[in-house]
């Protein structure tokens, strides 16, 4: 929406099959443009399924036109419930995952914390969890980056950590 009140754009997205395909965060660069991630049965017609249900990553220019998407996953149940980006418009999907997308999957669903750059090319995985479940909230919020660099995540677990038997937030940070 435009500081005027009038739409600037609006798209519709979807898949080639079951079309169901949920945007769960939204953040905007330095740039203006527009980094949508969620989760999807299917596939767009720029990506290939990973099967079931995936994470997907999209980017629109600030004119609405699509610029890249990824669409990541295992076999089982994944999606992006998290978005967040730092000041050099790097994007960090959050990623609940019930497969193994790097390492092995530790229980029932794991987290798994991505770096993605502004030409959608993924810089880091990370997965963790516990021998329990892990849980992202589906609000969107579960993400930050400070200044610094240092990203922040949140959730919970029914499992234990290696550290500690509840955790509230964890702390993540990845070589510049």
């Amino acid at each position: 929406m435009h500081t005027n009140g009038t739409k600037d754009w609006s798209i519709q997205v979807g898949t080639s099959t079951l079309n169901i395909a949920y945007g769960y965060a939204v953040v905007v660069d330095s740039a203006r443009n527009v980094y949508v991630s969620g989760q999807l049965a299917g596939k767009f017609a720029t990506t290939t399924s990973v099967g079931g249900w995936d994470a997907f990553l999209m980017k629109f220019d600030k004119d609405g036109v699509q610029q890249w998407a990824l669409q990541m996953g295992t076999t089982s149940v994944d999606g992006s419930f998290g978005l967040s980006i730092d000041a050099n418009d790097n994007v960090y999907p959050l990623i609940k995952t019930e497969g193994s997308m790097e390492g092995s999957n530790l229980g029932l669903a794991d987290i798994v914390l991505m770096q993605v750059d502004s030409t959608g090319t993924i810089l880091s995985t990370d997965q963790f969890g516990t021998a329990g479940t892990e849980y992202l909230p589906t609000s969107g919020g579960a993400v930050a980056v400070d200044s610094a660099g240092d990203v922040f995540i949140t959730g919970a677990t029914n499992g234990v950590s290696q550290t500690t038997t509840i955790r509230v937030a964890m702390t993540c940070s990845f070589t510049k």
